[in-house]
């Protein structure tokens, strides 16, 4: 079987990406150890601790990539499209996505227990609210979702963008809208009309707070 000159671009590409992974993945095990005695957690921890964020290496194109973190210091993976330059000097045509993962800086599994936690299950119907804000446009909608979240912890049990809009005089004013879904789960007693709305408005004081969102009418 013959190989075409693409073919050997993206087997060049290919290695390289390996080669950039291996150099990284060295230096950053070694800013991140694992002390003997840092405590473990198990991978549904380590899955609701981990936040993307979008600062990223230079071949990374800037808008279409991320950094995959554990607290603010532990660098689990990079991620998104290759920065067209990178592809440019690799003569390799575009588009081309990457991923690189560090396994030296997870952290080790939390030894399995044959005591169980207790169930924390709800009788309680769940009660959802959408709200749609208008932010910066450089406001990422990971910020916004975590604002949400954060309003009322006990009893805000899931918040989902499900519409971002970008266009119309939004995008003349450098802005953008967000639309989030928010799912509110009662514990102990049924929330009353005026109990929810408590919930909403501190949901949107605390999207204010972090973003400068406001709510669309």
């Amino acid at each position: 079987m013959s190989v075409g000159p693409t073919d050997r671009r993206r087997a060049v590409f290919a290695t390289l990406a390996l080669a950039m992974s291996l150099a990284n993945a060295a230096p950053l095990a070694a800013q991140n150890p694992t002390p003997k005695d840092a405590p473990t957690v198990t991978p549904k921890d380590t899955a609701n601790k981990a936040q993307i964020t979008r600062d990223c290496p230079a071949w990374y194109h800037p808008g279409r990539s991320g950094t995959l973190r554990l607290g603010p210091k532990t660098i689990l993976a990079y991620f998104g499209d290759v920065h067209p330059a990178t592809l440019k000097a690799l003569d390799v045509e575009a588009p081309v996505a990457a991923f690189e993962i560090f396994l030296d800086t997870l952290p080790p599994e939390r030894k399995k227990s044959r005591a169980k936690s207790a169930l924390t299950a709800s009788d309680l119907l769940p009660v959802t609210r959408d709200l749609a804000f208008i932010v910066p446009k450089d406001v990422a909608a990971g910020d916004l979702v975590k604002a949400a979240q954060n309003a009322d912890k006990g009893l805000v049990r899931l918040v989902t963008v499900f519409d971002v809009f970008e266009g119309g005089s939004l995008a003349a004013e450098g802005k953008k809208s967000i639309a989030i879904e928010v799912t509110i789960q009662p514990t102990t007693e049924t929330l009353t009309d005026q109990a929810i709305e408590t919930i909403t408005q501190k949901i949107v004081a605390d999207v204010k707070r972090a973003t400068g969102g406001e709510l669309r009418s």
